[in-house]
């Protein structure tokens, strides 16, 4: 294995990083709420959070914008989905898509 390269199991996000420049947003968003349950999609938000705060933070980006860690309510699903689009969209916009965990 190459050095410096994490690796990271979960399902969730293993589809949506391999999916995201293959498949339109809005398909994509559809299948992972449809596929998946509200809990997983939580720990997938959750384990790229922080990924997304450990690159932002080794390149010295600035500007993000704010991500809440946690969300509630009765489109809380739709809503993590949204979020994790957010920091993917934030991290292919500044070319560190490749520094994500494989």
């Amino acid at each position: 294995m190459a050095e410096g390269l994490q690796l990271v199991l979960c399902s969730p996000l293993c589809f949506l990083v391999k999916m995201y420049c293959q498949a339109q947003a809005k398909m994509l968003k559809s299948a992972l709420m449809d596929f998946y349950d509200g809990d997983m999609l939580s720990k997938a938000k959750q384990q790229l959070f922080a990924d997304f705060n450990n690159i932002i933070q080794q390149v010295g980006i600035d500007f993000v914008p704010h991500i809440p860690q946690r969300r509630d309510g009765d489109s809380r699903t739709q809503r993590e989905v949204d979020d994790m689009f957010t920091m993917l969209n934030v991290l292919d916009e500044r070319l560190l898509f490749s520094k994500l965990p494989i």
